[in-house]
């Protein structure tokens, strides 16, 4: 479906460039040529570019949390939570490339090193059935980070 939107336009190419060409690759002209529209109109949307890289980060966050939370209860097991999150997480890798690649790309740049301040939520949807696992003996008992950079291969 064509967006209509101009800011929806904006946001759908900025995040077309920066997941082909990266955050520095992707200059507000080459946004706005993509999207259909003059540079000026993107500082009527986004107070410059890095709002609009943060404004996107927040749409695109909001949407995986949903999607990877949807339906999950505190009370199932946590072996059952942990394999719905990670098998949803597979999914939008392969469903969503574009939006996988800009959020990898965020939270591996500088933008990423405030982004657990800016939504701590995030941090809960990996974190809480992974303390769960390390508190039940069902995975070894490592630091936080480190279970987490396991279980999301980095």
């Amino acid at each position: 479906m064509p967006v209509h939107d101009k800011r929806e336009r904006i946001l759908a190419a900025a995040l077309e460039l920066f997941a082909e060409q990266g955050f520095h690759g992707a200059p507000t002209s080459a946004i706005a040529a993509r999207a259909g529209i003059g540079v000026g109109t993107i500082y009527r949307y986004f107070k410059d570019k890095d709002d609009l890289i943060q404004q996107l980060f927040r749409q695109l966050h909001q949407s995986f949390r949903l999607r990877l939370t949807a339906d999950l209860s505190p009370e199932q097991p946590v072996r059952a939570r942990f394999i719905t999150i990670f098998s949803r997480l597979l999914r939008l890798f392969i469903d969503a490339p574009q939006e996988f690649r800009f959020m990898e790309q965020y939270y591996y740049s500088p933008y990423g090193s405030d982004c657990h301040v800016q939504v701590p939520e995030e941090e809960e949807v990996v974190r809480q059935p992974l303390a769960e696992a390390r508190c039940q003996g069902l995975i070894k008992d490592a630091p936080m980070e480190v279970l987490e950079r396991s279980s999301l291969g980095g």
